[in-house]
């Protein structure tokens, strides 16, 4: 790589424990460096060979730089006080995002962790990242982009990860590919790849500045694997012991309005292919093939609004789940029609999965009528799906959260 300006950055936070290991990588991808800190450089850094310098001394020496990474952060393994990690990881952040807009820097990229996304928590550290995140997202500020990063693993292994420095060292890597099927985690060189894609990229769209990076992105053969055991035990569950259940609800539905029991629409899968979808028929027949957001509560027949509520008008679905056209977990299927939504979800590489029943955006109550949102959903999911978080989606969706696509003239 010729040196140039975009292969040029600025990093914060380089002597923290993702920086460590990220300088050295982006070193061997040929980027040329300037690392910033608040104290002079510490000698014994192993660093002597960067240019180095302090936030004070940056305005004089960011001329030329492409991009700036802010690393700096108080991490969750801290006894900081609430006020500390407020100064560090939402205002230093705002300030020195800001700074970055100010020399001209094009790109500023916040590495943060993927507790930025846990509105609910209450926890110092979480809060801190989240509104961060908030505040960042809504501050104006042009070229920012946002990395969402689980734990990060390398050289070196830091908090839970930790303890796999127990297992003799030839384990380690069998030990991290299975733990990648109970939590999400980041090898740094894949992080590292994120980085050195949007610094050298000259055109990224603005939906897609929000990236989630995870080795379950990577490495999806032996999760997929388990996954469809999964999809097929749980469809031959409900033919067996449920079929006498969807035979009633199917005399139901044919009875209590006309037309067919069963709604089959074209809808797009995995890779955008399109299938035929599934389900008992819940609003009346002939009513218009549009989003259900944009189709009047009226067009809900009184049976389908009951098979609504309690999500079982989904249950013929079993059959694209034995046709391997979905999976009991993924994204919501769309109609060909939304245009928009689809190429949100292309954007951001949702359609390398195939689409569920239920899923992340369902049970946080996210539906089609805000496509960006959704498209984001969909990509954390992918990112961070784990046999654990497949389970909690599951439970979560058996227990009545999420509910469902929206009819027009539904408040919200």
């Amino acid at each position: 790589m010729t040196s140039n300006k975009n292969n040029r950055v600025i990093i914060t936070g380089a002597s923290g424990f993702v920086g460590r290991q990220l300088v050295p990588l982006l070193v061997n991808r040929g980027f040329d460096l300037l690392l910033v800190g608040r104290q002079p450089r510490n000698e014994a850094s192993g660093t002597e060979q960067i240019p180095y310098c302090t936030y004070d001394q940056l305005p004089g020496l960011a001329n030329g730089y492409e991009a700036l990474i802010h690393l700096a952060t108080v991490n969750n393994d801290s006894d900081a006080e609430a006020s500390e990690f407020r100064r560090i990881n939402v205002n230093f952040l705002l300030e020195t995002a800001e700074l970055a807009q100010a020399l001209g820097v094009a790109k500023f990229i916040n590495v943060t962790s993927t507790h930025a996304l846990a509105s609910t928590a209450q926890d110092d550290y979480s809060v801190s990242k989240w509104t961060g995140d908030q505040q960042l997202r809504n501050s104006g500020i042009e070229g920012v982009y946002t990395i969402y990063s689980p734990a990060v693993y390398g050289t070196e292994l830091a908090g839970k990860l930790k303890r796999l420095e127990m297992l003799p060292a030839k384990l380690r890597p069998l030990a991290l590919r299975a733990l990648t099927l109970l939590k999400p985690v980041v090898s740094v060189e894949r992080l590292a790849d994120s980085i050195a894609d949007i610094v050298t990229s000259s055109d990224v769209p603005l939906q897609a500045r929000r990236i989630f990076v995870s080795d379950a992105l990577a490495n999806p053969r032996g999760f997929a694997a388990m996954k469809r055991s999964g999809d097929l035990f749980f469809a031959i569950c409900v033919l067996i012991f449920g079929s006498w259940l969807m035979l009633a609800i199917a005399v139901i539905v044919k009875l209590s309005s006309p037309g067919p029991a069963i709604f089959a629409q074209r809808r797009v899968g995995k890779d955008r292919k399109i299938f035929t979808c599934y389900k008992f028929r819940t609003m009346s027949d002939g009513t218009k093939e549009s989003a259900t957001h944009e189709i009047q509560s009226s067009s809900v027949t009184g049976v389908g609004s009951f098979l609504r509520a309690v999500k079982l008008d989904e249950l013929p679905q079993i059959f694209n789940i034995f046709s391997n056209d979905m999976s009991l977990i993924g994204p919501r299927p769309c109609l060909p029609i939304q245009t928009e939504l689809i190429e949100e979800r292309h954007i951001r590489n949702v359609y390398a999965l195939k689409p569920g029943i239920t899923g992340l955006a369902q049970v946080q109550d996210i539906d089609m009528s805000d496509p960006k949102r959704l498209a984001e959903t969909d990509a954390q999911y992918a990112a961070e799906r784990t046999l654990v978080s497949e389970i909690k989606i599951l439970i979560s969706t058996f227990i009545g959260k999420g509910r469902g696509d929206r009819t027009s003239n539904t408040s919200i």
